[in-house]
């Protein structure tokens, strides 16, 4: 499998971390929806939201600091 095509599998599956309540909203942003038009959708607090897709991001950029350190791990190796 290319590389790239590889990364991008694994990005998708490292969505696959987050639950529920984190994945709708961060999907919707990465889809183009505000952050009130989200709120709205999914009936919830507007600060909620925006926490929910933050944590999201943070948790999705770990795994992927992750999987560039594992990564470099093996290379060297």
């Amino acid at each position: 499998m290319e590389n790239s095509t590889l990364q991008q599998h694994q990005a998708l599956q490292d969505l696959n971390i987050l639950e529920t309540e984190f994945y709708v909203p961060f999907i919707k942003s990465f889809e183009g929806f505000s952050h009130r038009e989200i709120a709205y959708i999914l009936e919830l607090p507007l600060d909620i939201v925006r926490l929910r897709i933050k944590l999201a991001r943070k948790a999705l950029n770990y795994r992927m600091n992750t999987l560039v350190s594992d990564n470099r791990v093996l290379v060297n190796n």
